[in-house]
């Protein structure tokens, strides 16, 4: 599924945002790192693109591992 870039860009935003508390908790990012990766993505939504994938890739990419 793909949205304009304003709403794309928010929705990722907001996603990794929401994650950050976890994110931090879990050492796999730092809270600076966490801002500013949702500031770039804000900042991202101004610029010429054409449309922006759906949050959905991000909840695959942020999946904990399974354990064997």
């Amino acid at each position: 599924m793909t949205h304009d870039p304003a709403l794309g860009f928010e929705l990722h935003a907001a996603t990794i945002a929401a994650a950050r508390e976890r994110a931090v908790r879990a050492g796999v990012a730092t809270e600076q790192r966490i801002d500013e990766l949702v500031g770039s993505l804000r900042a991202a939504k101004g610029g010429e693109y054409g449309w922006v994938s759906s949050p959905f890739f991000l909840d695959l990419t942020l999946r904990k591992p399974m354990t064997a």
